[in-house]
């Protein structure tokens, strides 16, 4: 045989073999290669962050703290690549900043640091991930702007607004008040986990961190229980079972469903099953229910109170104030209620039942109007309302207006003020008798107003809660909120009346300019405040606390 046609022969019989032993990989091979999404984590409605099987960080939304970590203060519409991480193992997207856990327990910060949230000392915002520490076993953000930590030795730290509390005889010892880089904490406990708020000891003691500098709490009835999720009115246990609060320390049966695996989201609320069932309860007044319906505080039954079945084949999911998010089975990214246009504003696009949100090239699926509440054109205060809407501390209304001429009551400005402070509002007060209504929607956000000293039981009449909000009123709670105490006036108020009642924090909320007087110089005592007026004076508030 000529030696060329051997030469060819071997050859071909090489390849046969080879393709034998090492066939081509499948498509099904192919797909397996690819990185899938299989982590999601977003606790406002502004940014969230996705990680990935690989263990590579995505992130998109509002950046303009830089909570992104891509180095910028550009709103980012497309998922981004959050560079200079190591192999992630969890992420945390909060309130303007955000955290990711490496492998290894090194812990990376970025994002906003006003109160310390970031713990990277007095930086005013951290743009890309910075280390923080190391030998981290748990971290979480119970409050949105605040961390606890657990580090492999039993230790605990924490960090950010009032990051223990101030009363020097809480079980931990340590009273620090926006904490800009984290401090140790002495508990009197050793502790294993910490899931949310909730810190399991050695001994089967549960401890419960209050938030804006509340202390901690021992909760016996949990005692000897693994906490598996947890939310600020509810906690899962390991047996699948979801309870929620009905004191400070007691806690009853939510449902008579078992199979529970994991709990996300204050308000509204979302659960997994072990089928991968993702159940949504709660207030839905972006659609964040998913059940195709729409519900707002004024209405005579605001929230979802019966778990409803909103999405299958879930792995993780991410709930905040205005949207949620969902990771299926397929690693594909779902989403529903509303999602952020820009830097700004959340848009109130209200996608009211879960669809794929990003496509192929990482892009935003879902779109948003370009222009909602139109009615705000031309309000002096259009920019400052549109931020406070983009926060969730503020609302509008089902049709996308935001009415700010139309006057609001007490109890909405009660809402709002809660919400600006962070305040928890999950528990219910009889303390009005029927004039408020154990089962009315602003029951929760009155209750907080009075535990933080906003408004008062006695000497100040009727709470009225549904009536008009006076100027007045609104100086007064404003003043209180600030924690401000009576002062004389160092603005001079025109139609000052020597005997208004609480004329001593009228002044101080005045002289701190939360409530400004009008072109005379007036207050105007007993005129009603406008729902532009009402979220500027929220502005105001937040102001005066930086």
């Amino acid at each position: 045989m000529d030696l060329r046609i051997k030469r060819l022969v071997l050859l071909l019989c090489s390849i046969i073999l080879c393709l034998f032993l090492y066939p081509p990989a499948t498509s099904a091979d192919s797909a397996a290669a690819i990185p899938k999404f299989i982590q999601i984590s977003s606790q406002s409605a502004g940014h969230a962050l996705l990680l990935k099987d690989d263990g590579t960080v995505w992130a998109w939304g509002q950046n303009g703290k830089g909570q992104l970590g891509d180095g910028t203060t550009i709103f980012r519409s497309k998922l981004v690549n959050v560079q200079g991480l190591p192999r992630i193992k969890q992420v945390l997207a909060s309130l303007e900043f955000s955290a990711a856990l490496a492998e290894n327990g090194d812990l990376y910060t970025w994002g906003d640091n006003q109160y310390g949230q970031s713990g990277q000392m007095d930086a005013k915002y951290v743009p890309i991930p910075t280390f923080l520490m190391s030998d981290v076993a748990y971290v979480s953000f119970p409050n949105r702007q605040d961390a606890l930590v657990l580090k492999t030795d039993g230790s605990i730290w924490g960090w950010g607004w009032a990051a223990a509390g101030p009363n020097p005889a809480d079980i931990f010892g340590n009273s620090p008040m926006n904490a800009h880089f984290p401090i140790e904490y002495t508990p009197n406990h050793q502790f294993l986990t910490l899931t949310k708020d909730y810190l399991t000891a050695s001994d089967g003691e549960v401890v419960q961190y209050i938030a804006s500098g509340g202390g901690y709490q021992l909760q016996p009835q949990l005692k000897d229980k693994r906490i598996v999720g947890a939310s600020w009115s509810y906690v899962l246990l390991g047996d699948g079972v979801i309870y929620t609060r009905k004191t400070q320390t007691s806690f009853i049966r939510f449902s008579n469903m078992n199979s529970f695996v994991s709990l996300k989201g204050d308000d509204p609320h979302g659960a997994l099953d072990t089928s991968g069932n993702l159940w949504m309860w709660g207030r839905n007044g972006f659609g964040q229910i998913g059940n195709g319906k729409v519900a707002f505080a004024g209405d005579p039954n605001p929230n979802e109170s019966v778990p409803y079945k909103a999405l299958t084949k879930v792995m993780d999911v991410a709930v905040n104030d205005a949207s949620v998010y969902a990771i299926r089975s397929d690693g594909s990214v779902w989403g529903w209620g509303s999602f952020p246009a820009d830097n700004d504003r959340v848009a109130l696009n209200r996608q009211v039942s879960p669809k794929p949100l990003f496509d192929e090239n990482g892009d935003l699926h879902i779109a948003t109007p370009s222009v909602p509440f139109g009615d705000l054109k031309g309000n002096t205060y259009e920019t400052i309302i549109r931020g406070l809407l983009a926060k969730g501390i503020i609302f509008g209304f089902e049709d996308n207006t935001f009415r700010p001429s139309d006057v609001i009551t007490r109890e909405e400005f009660i809402q709002w003020l809660v919400l600006s402070q962070g305040w928890p509002h999950t528990q219910k007060t009889a303390a009005f008798g029927n004039e408020m209504p154990m089962d009315r929607w602003s029951n929760v956000y009155i209750r907080a107003a009075l535990q933080n000293g906003v408004i008062k039981l006695d000497g100040e009449g009727l709470l009225d809660a549904a009536d008009r909000l006076y100027r007045s009123d609104m100086a007064v709670m404003a003043a209180r909120a600030l924690k401000l105490k009576n002062e004389s006036a160092k603005i001079k108020i025109t139609d000052e009346d020597p005997y208004w009642p609480n004329l001593g924090l009228i002044h101080a909320a005045i002289n701190k300019k939360v409530v400004l007087l009008d072109s005379k110089g007036a207050l105007n005592y007993s005129y009603s405040v406008t729902r532009a007026e009402a979220a500027f004076t929220i502005y105001r508030i937040l102001q005066a606390k930086k």
